[in-house]
């Protein structure tokens, strides 16, 4: 059951996380005109677009549709990290790609 929408889900990840439209243009590589038309609800995402958006915010593509369910994001934070791991893996998602990929090399991943 469809309970919100694309939009909506984008700005609770948003402020649950402390992005920025910027943020997510930088994290996604997709144009500022369409994230802001996303997070406006101007326009729903292509389905590519939700594929890229969900995969870079670690979330189900359903969930960020507005359907009822969890986000798979938020049932593996319930299951198995505390607080500080949280910020450490928001922190490690919000990083540029060459940090990520120099945190990957130091972990051997």
């Amino acid at each position: 059951m469809r309970i919100s929408n694309t939009s909506e889900r984008l700005q609770k990840i948003m402020k649950e996380r402390g992005l920025t439209q910027k943020d997510i243009i930088d994290i996604t590589g997709i144009t500022k005109s369409s994230i802001c038309m996303y997070v406006s609800g101007e326009r729903e995402p292509s389905q590519k677009a939700l594929y890229i958006l969900a995969k870079a915010l670690n979330v189900s593509e359903v969930w960020l549709m507005g359907f009822d369910v969890e986000s798979a994001y938020n049932e593996f934070l319930d299951m198995k990290v505390d607080s500080k791991q949280k910020k450490v893996l928001d922190a490690y998602l919000q990083a540029d790609e060459p940090i990520r990929l120099a945190i990957d090399k130091l972990l051997g991943i």
